[in-house]
Parts: structure tokens; sequence; C-alpha cells
């Protein structure tokens, strides 16, 4: 019995949530608003920004396609990992492909 009503019950919360009828009035933005930006810098990353991704890699977790270990990355300060890595962001983010080699 307790199952029935328990299917009662859903049923009729998806009857109300899903057949919902067409809003009365819509509302119109705000022209204004469509002009204002967020001040999002849409470049490519700074060597900073690398830095800082850099530092939050965690270790001992199983690389990815590339088959590059954060540990591997996370040593940056020690061997300039940044110093290679903000070109080849660079030229990933202006051709937009990355490369093969």
């Amino acid at each position: 019995m307790e199952e029935r009503k328990l299917a009662e019950m859903w049923t009729e919360h998806f009857r109300k949530t899903l057949n919902a009828q067409e809003p009365q009035e819509i509302l119109e933005l705000d022209a204004s608003l469509e002009k204002e930006r967020l001040p999002i810098d849409e470049g490519p990353p700074s060597r900073q920004e690398i830095l800082e991704v850099l530092k939050e890699l965690k270790n001992n977790k199983a690389p990815g396609i590339d088959e590059i270990p954060a540990e591997f990355l996370s040593v940056s300060k020690e061997y300039n990992t940044d110093s290679w890595l903000e070109p080849l962001f660079r030229r990933i983010w202006n051709q937009e492909k990355i490369p093969e080699d």
C-alpha cells in the first residue's frame, strides 16, 4: 500500500511540474542590461594564471590523455614550466587548434 501511495504522489508531482501552464506575461529584458559586460579578460592565459593553476594541481592522481603527471607540471618554479607552457597555450589560443607535435 505504501508503494502505491508513493507512486501516486510522484505521478501527481510530475503531472503538475511537467504540465505547467504557459506564463501569462513574458518579461522583456532591459536593453541597458544587455550592454553591460563584466570585466573578463578574454585573451590567452597569462603566465601568472598558469602559475596559479599549476600550484593547485593535486599530486598522486592519474595523468590525463596527454599522460603527463601533475607532479611533472607542478615543479614549475624549479624548472620554469610556465616559460614553455605560456607560448604553447598562446599558440593553441590563437590557432584554435592543439598542435600535433
